[in-house]
């Protein structure tokens, strides 16, 4: 950036930039979840490897985080806010930290018929409740959601 820009123009190139960095983030968390499920699906016996299972009527409480940076840095919270949008808004996942367990579960999208935006992004960073259906598969904890709640 130079100093002849107009702020407007500083602020998209700042937001590019971080939307740069989000989707680096994106790819290595990514790369971690497939490796950590790789080593859990490997310790798992042979006749649990690929089962399905699901959990109806969950109320789940806790933050809306972005995974990627979660998952790279553990990093959320309010002053985390502005980037987790970001990140979120250029394709990362969001998901619930459970305030009880500390398990982030990954909100669940059918995206096969028509683009599904998230509830979540609304409250990325707040404590929220929220209800659906628990899947999990592979070592990995994700929430098809069904209505979220701002506990805020």
């Amino acid at each position: 950036m130079t100093p002849h820009q107009s702020p407007r123009l500083r602020r998209r190139l700042l937001r590019r930039r971080m939307a740069r960095a989000c989707v680096w983030q994106a790819a290595l968390a990514t790369a971690a979840l497939l490796v950590c499920g790789a080593n859990a699906r490997a310790n798992q016996p042979a006749a649990d490897s690929g089962s399905l299972r699901t959990t109806l009527g969950a109320t789940l409480r806790g933050e809306v985080v972005e995974t990627g940076c979660f998952v790279i840095g553990n990093r959320h919270g309010k002053k985390h806010r502005q980037c987790a949008i970001a990140c979120a808004r250029a394709g990362q996942d969001l998901g619930i930290l459970d305030a009880k367990t500390g398990v982030l579960y990954v909100e669940l999208r059918d995206q096969e018929e028509d683009p599904v935006p998230s509830q979540l992004l609304a409250h990325v960073a707040q404590q929220v409740e929220v209800r659906g259906q628990i899947l999990a598969a592979g070592g990995v904890q994700g929430i098809s959601i069904n209505r979220v709640r701002a506990l805020d």
